[in-house]
Protein backbone atom coordinates (compact mmCIF):
# COMPACT_ATOMS: atom_id res chain seq x y z
CA UNK A 1 0.00 0.00 0.00
CA UNK A 2 1.43 3.17 -1.10
CA UNK A 3 1.93 5.97 1.88
CA UNK A 4 -0.49 8.20 -0.34
CA UNK A 5 -3.05 5.69 -0.10
CA UNK A 6 -2.61 4.87 3.75
CA UNK A 7 -2.54 8.52 4.17
CA UNK A 8 -6.48 8.73 2.75
CA UNK A 9 -7.39 5.42 4.75
CA UNK A 10 -6.53 7.05 7.45
CA UNK A 11 -8.28 10.53 6.78
CA UNK A 12 -11.53 8.44 5.73
CA UNK A 13 -11.92 6.82 9.60
CA UNK A 14 -10.76 10.49 11.21
CA UNK A 15 -12.99 12.29 9.26
CA UNK A 16 -16.33 11.27 10.74
CA UNK A 17 -14.23 11.79 14.24
CA UNK A 18 -14.14 14.83 13.43
CA UNK A 19 -17.57 15.19 12.34
CA UNK A 20 -19.06 13.99 15.53
CA UNK A 21 -16.88 16.09 17.75
CA UNK A 22 -18.44 19.01 15.50
CA UNK A 23 -21.47 17.86 16.10
CA UNK A 24 -21.36 17.64 20.04
CA UNK A 25 -19.55 20.74 20.23
CA UNK A 26 -22.78 22.17 18.36
CA UNK A 27 -25.40 20.58 20.58
CA UNK A 28 -23.18 22.14 23.58
CA UNK A 29 -23.37 25.69 22.16
CA UNK A 30 -19.88 25.83 21.75
CA UNK A 31 -19.37 26.49 17.89
CA UNK A 32 -19.26 30.33 16.58
CA UNK A 33 -19.84 31.82 13.22
CA UNK A 34 -17.14 34.10 11.83
CA UNK A 35 -17.91 35.29 8.38
CA UNK A 36 -19.17 32.56 6.03
CA UNK A 37 -17.25 29.86 8.28
CA UNK A 38 -18.38 28.05 11.72
CA UNK A 39 -15.44 26.99 14.00
CA UNK A 40 -14.83 25.12 17.53
CA UNK A 41 -11.87 25.88 19.07
CA UNK A 42 -10.84 22.74 21.62
CA UNK A 43 -8.02 22.71 23.95
CA UNK A 44 -5.68 21.26 21.14
CA UNK A 45 -7.36 21.44 17.66
CA UNK A 46 -9.52 23.95 15.89
CA UNK A 47 -12.59 22.48 13.62
CA UNK A 48 -13.61 25.15 10.58
CA UNK A 49 -16.53 24.11 8.42
CA UNK A 50 -17.47 26.07 5.50
CA UNK A 51 -21.49 25.15 4.43
CA UNK A 52 -21.26 27.38 0.96
CA UNK A 53 -17.90 25.45 -0.19
CA UNK A 54 -18.52 22.62 1.84
CA UNK A 55 -14.70 22.56 3.21
CA UNK A 56 -14.18 20.84 6.51
CA UNK A 57 -10.27 21.62 8.36
CA UNK A 58 -8.81 20.89 11.22
CA UNK A 59 -5.72 22.51 12.29
CA UNK A 60 -3.71 22.51 15.98
CA UNK A 61 -3.48 25.42 18.26
CA UNK A 62 0.18 26.39 16.84
CA UNK A 63 -0.86 25.88 13.41
CA UNK A 64 1.99 23.44 12.69
CA UNK A 65 -0.20 20.37 11.61
CA UNK A 66 -3.83 20.45 9.86
CA UNK A 67 -6.08 18.23 7.67
CA UNK A 68 -8.20 19.43 5.12
CA UNK A 69 -11.21 18.25 3.13
CA UNK A 70 -13.85 20.04 0.12
CA UNK A 71 -17.09 18.05 -0.21
CA UNK A 72 -15.82 14.60 1.27
CA UNK A 73 -12.47 14.85 -0.67
CA UNK A 74 -9.57 14.77 1.60
CA UNK A 75 -6.86 17.08 0.25
CA UNK A 76 -3.48 15.53 1.03
CA UNK A 77 -1.60 18.25 -0.51
CA UNK A 78 -2.55 20.92 1.96
CA UNK A 79 -2.53 18.50 5.23
CA UNK A 80 0.40 16.98 7.11
CA UNK A 81 0.77 13.86 7.56
CA UNK A 82 -1.09 11.31 9.93
CA UNK A 83 1.60 9.23 12.05
CA UNK A 84 0.49 6.52 14.39
CA UNK A 85 0.85 8.26 17.44
CA UNK A 86 -2.25 10.38 15.95
CA UNK A 87 -3.95 8.09 14.73
CA UNK A 88 -4.27 6.13 17.55
CA UNK A 89 -5.72 9.30 19.29
CA UNK A 90 -8.11 10.00 16.93
CA UNK A 91 -9.67 6.23 17.72
CA UNK A 92 -9.19 6.94 21.48
CA UNK A 93 -11.67 10.44 20.54
CA UNK A 94 -13.46 8.02 18.98
CA UNK A 95 -14.04 5.98 21.28
CA UNK A 96 -14.77 9.25 24.11
CA UNK A 97 -17.45 10.18 21.83
CA UNK A 98 -19.10 6.31 21.69
CA UNK A 99 -19.86 7.33 26.03
CA UNK A 100 -21.35 10.56 24.77
CA UNK A 101 -25.29 11.67 23.24
CA UNK A 102 -23.84 12.57 20.29
CA UNK A 103 -26.30 13.77 17.28
CA UNK A 104 -26.13 10.77 15.00
CA UNK A 105 -26.32 12.16 11.18
CA UNK A 106 -29.83 11.40 9.93
CA UNK A 107 -29.94 9.22 6.15
CA UNK A 108 -28.65 10.88 3.03
CA UNK A 109 -32.02 11.29 1.77
CA UNK A 110 -34.23 13.00 4.41
CA UNK A 111 -38.02 13.47 4.06
CA UNK A 112 -38.51 17.24 4.45
CA UNK A 113 -40.89 17.16 7.74
CA UNK A 114 -44.60 17.93 7.51
CA UNK A 115 -43.75 20.53 9.86
CA UNK A 116 -41.94 22.86 7.93
CA UNK A 117 -44.49 23.48 5.40
CA UNK A 118 -46.90 24.01 8.36
CA UNK A 119 -44.71 26.22 10.21
CA UNK A 120 -43.82 28.03 7.02
CA UNK A 121 -47.37 28.89 6.41
CA UNK A 122 -47.78 29.67 10.15
CA UNK A 123 -45.53 32.73 9.42
CA UNK A 124 -47.16 33.77 6.25
CA UNK A 125 -50.19 34.06 7.75
CA UNK A 126 -48.59 36.08 10.65
CA UNK A 127 -47.85 38.60 8.32
CA UNK A 128 -43.82 37.53 8.78
CA UNK A 129 -41.67 38.86 6.05
CA UNK A 130 -39.32 36.67 4.15
CA UNK A 131 -35.94 36.99 2.55
CA UNK A 132 -34.00 35.39 0.02
CA UNK A 133 -30.32 34.03 0.41
CA UNK A 134 -29.38 35.76 -3.23
CA UNK A 135 -31.34 38.10 -5.36
CA UNK A 136 -31.53 35.82 -8.25
CA UNK A 137 -32.86 32.71 -5.80
CA UNK A 138 -36.36 31.68 -6.38
CA UNK A 139 -36.48 30.35 -2.51
CA UNK A 140 -38.47 32.62 -0.05
CA UNK A 141 -37.11 32.02 3.41
CA UNK A 142 -37.94 32.35 7.30
CA UNK A 143 -34.80 32.01 9.68
CA UNK A 144 -35.98 29.79 12.96
CA UNK A 145 -34.76 28.66 15.97
CA UNK A 146 -35.74 25.53 17.52
CA UNK A 147 -34.18 23.58 20.70
CA UNK A 148 -31.09 26.36 20.56
CA UNK A 149 -30.19 26.16 16.68
CA UNK A 150 -30.95 28.14 13.71
CA UNK A 151 -32.47 26.81 10.76
CA UNK A 152 -33.55 27.79 7.48
CA UNK A 153 -37.21 26.89 5.85
CA UNK A 154 -37.83 27.67 2.85
CA UNK A 155 -40.95 27.55 -0.07
CA UNK A 156 -39.59 27.76 -3.60
CA UNK A 157 -41.65 29.87 -5.54
CA UNK A 158 -41.29 28.55 -8.91
CA UNK A 159 -41.67 24.23 -7.68
CA UNK A 160 -44.00 25.55 -4.59
CA UNK A 161 -41.92 22.56 -2.49
CA UNK A 162 -40.85 23.67 1.07
CA UNK A 163 -37.15 22.66 1.99
CA UNK A 164 -35.64 22.75 5.63
CA UNK A 165 -31.82 23.05 6.52
CA UNK A 166 -29.49 24.29 9.43
CA UNK A 167 -27.88 27.54 8.77
CA UNK A 168 -24.86 26.18 10.22
CA UNK A 169 -24.56 23.77 6.98
CA UNK A 170 -23.89 20.34 9.49
CA UNK A 171 -26.03 18.20 7.85
CA UNK A 172 -29.93 17.25 9.48
CA UNK A 173 -29.51 15.11 12.39
CA UNK A 174 -31.73 12.65 14.23
CA UNK A 175 -32.21 14.64 16.93
CA UNK A 176 -32.98 18.04 14.51
CA UNK A 177 -35.97 15.38 13.15
CA UNK A 178 -37.12 14.83 16.27
CA UNK A 179 -37.01 18.10 17.30
CA UNK A 180 -39.11 19.15 14.04
CA UNK A 181 -41.45 16.40 15.15
CA UNK A 182 -42.09 18.84 18.00
CA UNK A 183 -42.95 21.49 15.84
CA UNK A 184 -45.33 20.00 14.25
CA UNK A 185 -47.15 18.96 17.89
CA UNK A 186 -46.60 22.28 19.55
CA UNK A 187 -48.62 23.40 15.96
CA UNK A 188 -51.64 21.18 16.40
CA UNK A 189 -51.91 22.58 20.67
CA UNK A 190 -52.04 25.72 18.66
CA UNK A 191 -54.77 25.07 16.28
CA UNK A 192 -57.01 24.15 18.81
CA UNK A 193 -56.73 26.81 21.00
CA UNK A 194 -59.59 29.16 21.95
CA UNK A 195 -60.15 32.93 20.50
CA UNK A 196 -59.29 35.52 23.06
CA UNK A 197 -61.40 38.51 21.95
CA UNK A 198 -59.96 42.15 22.71
CA UNK A 199 -61.41 44.31 25.13
CA UNK A 200 -63.02 46.91 23.18
CA UNK A 201 -63.70 49.49 25.80
CA UNK A 202 -61.96 50.00 29.19
CA UNK A 203 -65.09 49.65 30.87
CA UNK A 204 -65.02 45.94 29.60
CA UNK A 205 -63.31 44.86 32.95
CA UNK A 206 -64.67 41.80 32.37
CA UNK A 207 -62.91 40.91 29.21
CA UNK A 208 -59.61 42.92 30.39
CA UNK A 209 -59.77 40.52 33.51
CA UNK A 210 -59.82 37.45 31.33
CA UNK A 211 -56.63 38.93 29.31
CA UNK A 212 -54.66 39.52 32.20
CA UNK A 213 -55.69 36.23 33.46
CA UNK A 214 -54.15 34.51 30.71
CA UNK A 215 -51.18 36.39 30.22
CA UNK A 216 -49.94 35.88 33.92
CA UNK A 217 -50.17 32.29 33.92
CA UNK A 218 -48.41 31.52 31.21
CA UNK A 219 -45.61 34.38 32.22
CA UNK A 220 -45.58 32.43 35.61
CA UNK A 221 -45.15 28.84 33.99
CA UNK A 222 -42.41 30.33 31.81
CA UNK A 223 -41.11 32.25 34.51
CA UNK A 224 -40.93 28.09 36.61
CA UNK A 225 -39.64 26.45 33.83
CA UNK A 226 -36.46 28.91 33.13
CA UNK A 227 -35.90 27.98 36.88
CA UNK A 228 -36.01 24.57 36.70
CA UNK A 229 -34.34 23.86 33.02
CA UNK A 230 -32.31 26.48 32.22
CA UNK A 231 -31.26 29.86 33.62
CA UNK A 232 -32.52 33.02 34.99
CA UNK A 233 -30.81 36.57 34.79
CA UNK A 234 -30.55 38.53 38.39
CA UNK A 235 -31.06 42.19 37.72
CA UNK A 236 -28.95 43.27 41.21
CA UNK A 237 -29.94 46.97 40.28
CA UNK A 238 -33.57 45.65 40.40
CA UNK A 239 -33.13 42.67 42.80
CA UNK A 240 -35.16 40.43 40.42
CA UNK A 241 -35.03 37.73 37.99
CA UNK A 242 -35.56 39.04 34.59
CA UNK A 243 -36.29 36.88 30.69
CA UNK A 244 -36.70 38.32 28.06
CA UNK A 245 -38.69 37.36 24.82
CA UNK A 246 -38.70 39.35 21.65
CA UNK A 247 -40.48 42.70 22.57
CA UNK A 248 -41.45 41.40 26.35
CA UNK A 249 -39.80 40.87 28.92
CA UNK A 250 -41.15 38.91 32.24
CA UNK A 251 -39.59 40.20 35.70
CA UNK A 252 -40.12 38.63 39.24
CA UNK A 253 -38.88 40.15 42.92
CA UNK A 254 -38.48 37.60 45.28
CA UNK A 255 -38.31 39.79 47.79
CA UNK A 256 -41.70 41.23 48.06
CA UNK A 257 -43.07 38.09 45.76
CA UNK A 258 -44.31 40.23 42.63
CA UNK A 259 -44.10 39.25 39.21
CA UNK A 260 -45.08 41.83 36.29
CA UNK A 261 -44.62 41.56 32.63
CA UNK A 262 -43.65 44.25 29.82
CA UNK A 263 -44.24 45.35 26.16
CA UNK A 264 -40.66 47.08 25.37
CA UNK A 265 -41.12 49.94 28.47
CA UNK A 266 -44.74 49.47 29.02
CA UNK A 267 -45.98 47.47 32.07
CA UNK A 268 -48.77 45.32 30.96
CA UNK A 269 -49.53 43.46 33.93
CA UNK A 270 -48.29 42.54 37.30
CA UNK A 271 -49.47 40.62 40.29
CA UNK A 272 -49.56 42.39 43.87
CA UNK A 273 -47.34 40.47 46.98
CA UNK A 274 -48.55 37.78 47.68
CA UNK A 275 -47.24 34.24 48.54
CA UNK A 276 -47.86 31.21 46.08
CA UNK A 277 -49.17 28.26 47.53
CA UNK A 278 -48.24 24.66 45.69
CA UNK A 279 -49.70 23.88 42.87
CA UNK A 280 -52.43 26.32 43.83
CA UNK A 281 -50.74 29.88 42.99
CA UNK A 282 -52.58 32.86 44.23
CA UNK A 283 -51.30 34.68 41.57
CA UNK A 284 -54.12 35.80 39.45
CA UNK A 285 -56.40 36.42 42.70
CA UNK A 286 -53.83 39.34 43.49
CA UNK A 287 -53.78 40.45 39.41
CA UNK A 288 -53.89 44.07 38.61
CA UNK A 289 -53.78 45.88 35.00
CA UNK A 290 -51.37 47.96 34.51
CA UNK A 291 -50.95 48.52 30.69
CA UNK A 292 -53.12 47.71 27.43
CA UNK A 293 -53.26 43.80 26.77
CA UNK A 294 -54.33 43.06 23.18
CA UNK A 295 -55.04 39.67 22.27
CA UNK A 296 -51.94 39.37 20.30
CA UNK A 297 -50.12 39.78 22.89
CA UNK A 298 -52.04 37.17 25.14
CA UNK A 299 -51.59 34.73 21.64
CA UNK A 300 -47.71 35.11 21.62
CA UNK A 301 -47.24 34.44 25.63
CA UNK A 302 -48.93 30.92 24.88
CA UNK A 303 -47.25 30.37 21.92
CA UNK A 304 -44.21 30.13 24.04
CA UNK A 305 -45.77 28.49 27.10
CA UNK A 306 -47.15 25.42 24.84
CA UNK A 307 -44.19 25.16 23.53
CA UNK A 308 -42.08 24.89 27.27
CA UNK A 309 -44.75 22.53 27.75
CA UNK A 310 -43.57 20.30 25.60
CA UNK A 311 -40.33 20.71 26.23
CA UNK A 312 -41.13 20.07 29.82
CA UNK A 313 -42.96 16.55 28.98
CA UNK A 314 -39.22 15.38 27.26
CA UNK A 315 -36.87 16.30 29.74
CA UNK A 316 -39.04 14.96 32.41
CA UNK A 317 -39.65 11.58 30.56
CA UNK A 318 -35.46 12.02 29.75
CA UNK A 319 -34.98 12.29 33.41
CA UNK A 320 -36.82 9.64 34.51
CA UNK A 321 -35.39 6.73 32.48
CA UNK A 322 -31.96 8.24 33.46
CA UNK A 323 -33.39 7.89 37.30
CA UNK A 324 -34.63 4.07 36.22
CA UNK A 325 -31.35 3.08 33.91
CA UNK A 326 -29.40 3.57 37.22
CA UNK A 327 -27.82 0.68 38.81
CA UNK A 328 -29.66 0.18 42.07
CA UNK A 329 -26.79 1.31 44.39
CA UNK A 330 -26.24 4.47 42.03
CA UNK A 331 -29.84 4.72 42.34
CA UNK A 332 -30.00 4.60 46.16
CA UNK A 333 -27.30 7.40 46.51
CA UNK A 334 -29.06 9.68 44.07
CA UNK A 335 -32.37 9.35 45.55
CA UNK A 336 -30.10 10.28 48.74
CA UNK A 337 -28.91 13.32 47.50
CA UNK A 338 -32.16 14.58 46.32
Amino acid sequence: MSDLQEQGERAAQIRPILERTFALAQSWGMVEQLGDDWYYQGKEHTLIYNPQSDQFLMVNQDGSWQLSWHEQLFLAKSSQEITDQQFEEFHELGQWLDTQEVPQPAASEVEVPGSTARLFQWYASQGAATFKLAVESTKDCYRVQVDNIVYLISQDAATGDYDLKREDGIALTTADLNAWASVYLWLDKLDKRSPISDSSEAADQETQKQLVDHLLSNAEFILAFRHDFEAIEYDQAQQSYIIGLDDYSISYNPIEDTLWVQRGMERLASTSRQHFNGDSPQTLTGSQHVGSITSTDVYHFQEWATWLRLKQEELLQQQSIKEFDLPEKNRLDHDFER
